[in-house]
């Protein structure tokens, strides 16, 4: 399962800049070398040497309001990436409290072919049962975000149990959406692979 990709303008601007930044940056450069090599060249070289010049700054105030949109806003995509990534570390620390804050109570764990597994409270006697060791990404999170108020998040990731243990891949679907105050919260997690394998009920015992 493969999530749909982002808006062009706002990934862009917003949140993976860099190209385009390096793009301003280097034609900056190119500009006003050319302006310092056509003033030596010619004998009229007021207008076209100060004309590159102008531009050359222009793009550089370009690049400069690009790389602080960039730090400055953050999008709805942005925010599911990182609350999924802090959901992790929270699960893989034990932090029950602010596990819960994430979830919506309604919230089910599903296997990968819709049938669910764990409702509210058993998800966390499962945490409880299972503390984690280690973990890391085998990814970057993606996430998808359809209006203002729903979104999702799609992860990869490698856990250890103990430190003799084998690690375990796995593939996850969180549902996200938001409350009164516009907090996004979880309401639906789908456990997609375990090892390169469907999860299914049959699995999972």
């Amino acid at each position: 399962m493969e999530l749909s990709q982002p808006p062009f303008l706002p990934h862009l601007l917003f949140e993976n800049p860099h190209w385009q930044i390096v793009f301003l940056l280097v034609a900056t450069v190119l500009l006003l070398f050319a302006a310092v090599h056509t003033k030596r060249r010619t004998v009229d070289h007021t207008r076209i040497p100060q004309a590159m010049t102008i531009a050359a700054i222009i793009l550089l105030m370009a690049a400069v309001a690009n790389f602080l949109l960039a730090r400055n806003v953050q999008t709805e995509r942005e925010k599911l990436i990182m609350q999924t990534e802090l959901l992790v570390t929270h699960v893989a620390e034990g932090h029950l409290d602010e596990i819960r804050n994430m979830l919506a109570s309604r919230s089910v764990v599903f296997f990968q072919d819709g049938l669910p597994w764990l409702r509210l409270n058993q998800i966390f006697d499962k945490i409880k049962s299972y503390p984690i060791h280690d973990y890391h990404f085998r990814d970057d999170v993606k996430s998808e975000v359809r209006g203002s108020q729903w979104g999702r998040t799609l992860l990869k990731i490698q856990t250890t149990f103990n430190p003799s243990s084998t690690p375990v891949n796995s593939k996850w679907l969180l549902t996200w959406t938001t409350d009164a105050n516009k907090n996004w919260l979880i309401t639906k997690i789908q456990w997609l692979r375990l090892n390169g394998k469907k999860v299914t009920r049959d699995i999972v015992r």
